[in-house]
């Protein structure tokens, strides 16, 4: 099924009845707000009771006109469809054109008759235009209709990049970006915006069949610091009448880079098709004014690419976090394993340091408690010993001696041998090989430290 596009009537339009104290304003009022001229720089007003109706046939209708309401109260109005109200919209808090007074539901596909009902006590009212989806049927009966081609319109095509802008606009500062179109009517006009933040004049070109190129200007903001947010609805450029029938238009941004961008909302075409393939539109032109602070997205229905730019920023992200990922584990793992306690290894085991090894400490028929030590471990590597010399203590010193483990208990207290028995000192001894050792006490062993007791030849 074909949908259909808006389609736009002036507030001249012959098939609008007024009834009551109209006048006309040929003024545009384009020092009004930030959402551009009155349409065709033209309104009526109204400062007392008035109204107005339109029958048309098709499944959506809109009233619009401009802000400008001195009091809550004064004026007030009021619209209804086939007799049913539907209320208003409420009024702007300063003076703004292309302000919606009224929004009709969707409703069944035939006719209808809105009517708007106005009441002022001296403050003025002013309407401006009506916009109303018509019904695929009535084709035939439209004439030279000025037609509302969306940003998202099939019909429109983009290529370099542009950027969507709250799903009512799409816009490009690239110097090669360019648009494309091909379109039924007599004349077309391109209604854009000023995005916020821009900064400079700038520029663009269009050609029409492939004619000459024709430049137009995009001015920058005028009063940025006094007049802050983005300039809505404002009118780029305007063709020059052409035959009736199909065209197309080529449109190219000139820039320079870093100045103001160049913008579409929508395109007017008079005598222009309300037909295209698809299902309706759905789109709210001017329902309200778009909001430069809600964040911008894609559109569903947008067919604006993804900028290149944006492509290769999200793989670069995409690699730099797996690396940082790989950099963190193996960080992790050398924290890791430079906290993990030292391993013993096995070292090619060397001749203890002396003419004869240590003797044995027995005690009747068992050995020493470091005897039985080094008897289950096996030599490791290098520990410091501590050398006693049976008969010149004081040349006692401590060496390293390889082949002794160096895991032998660090003993705290030992036994004045002073005190023993004489008897039993002297059995001690002579069992030890010692001539004598009475009032001798053994020194406390440090850790990795084991007595090597060495016998001096006679």
């Amino acid at each position: 099924m074909s949908g259909t596009r808006w389609v736009l009537l002036d507030d001249a339009h012959p098939s609008i009845t007024y009834g009551g104290g109209w006048s006309v304003l040929n003024d545009s009022l384009i020092n009004n707000g930030t959402s551009g001229p009155a349409y065709l720089q033209s309104q009526h007003t109204t400062t007392g009771a008035a109204s107005l109706s339109f029958t048309f046939t098709g499944t959506r209708i809109r009233l619009l006109g401009t802000s400008a309401v001195a009091s809550v109260t004064d004026p007030s109005w009021e619209c209804f469809v086939d007799g049913e109200s539907i209320g208003r919209e409420e009024p702007f808090a300063q003076t703004q054109n292309n302000w919606p007074l009224c929004l009709a539901p969707t409703l069944p596909d035939g006719q209808h008759t809105l009517t708007l009902n106005v009441t002022s006590s001296g403050s003025t009212f002013y309407f401006d235009q009506i916009r109303y989806l018509p019904s695929s049927i009535i084709k035939s009966s439209l004439d030279n209709p000025t037609v509302i081609i969306e940003q998202s319109d099939p019909i429109v095509r983009y290529s370099g990049d542009w950027m969507n802008l709250n799903n009512s606009a799409n816009s490009t500062a690239d110097t090669s970006a360019s648009l494309d179109m091909t379109f039924t009517g007599t004349k077309l006009s391109w209604v854009g915006w000023i995005p916020e933040g821009s900064s400079g004049d700038a520029g663009g070109s269009y050609s029409v069949d492939g004619g000459q190129s024709i430049a137009f200007g995009i001015p920058g903001p005028l009063n940025p610091e006094t007049q802050p947010g983005s300039l809505f609805f404002q009118t780029l450029f305007e063709t020059s009448p052409m035959p009736a029938g199909e065209h197309n238009i080529s449109v190219f941004y000139r820039g320079p880079s870093r100045s103001t961008p160049l913008a579409l909302d929508h395109f007017l075409i008079d005598g222009g098709d309300i037909l295209f393939p698809g299902p309706p539109i759905d789109d709210t032109p001017d329902s309200a004014i778009p909001s430069p602070t809600k964040t911008a997205g894609p559109s569903n229905s947008s067919p604006v690419p993804l900028p290149l730019g944006a492509i290769i920023g999200a793989v670069l992200g995409g690699l730099a976090l797996i690396i940082l990922f790989i950099l963190a584990i193996l960080f992790i793992r050398r924290r890791m394993k430079h906290n993990l306690p030292p391993i013993p290894f096995r070292t090619t085991s060397q001749p203890i340091i002396g003419k004869k090894p240590p003797p044995r400490f027995k005690f009747g028929n068992r050995i020493s408690f470091a005897e039985g030590l080094v008897k289950q471990r096996e030599p490791s590597f290098e520990q410091p010993v501590l050398v006693v010399h049976t008969k010149n203590p004081s040349l006692d010193s401590t060496s390293p001696i390889a082949g002794i483990p160096g895991y032998i208990p660090v003993y705290s207290n030992y036994r004045d041998l002073a005190n023993d028995d004489p008897a039993m000192t002297q059995k001690r001894n002579s069992m030890m090989g010692l001539n004598s050792m009475q009032g001798t006490k053994l020194t406390p062993l440090r850790r990795h430290q084991v007595v090597s007791v060495i016998q001096e030849e006679p």
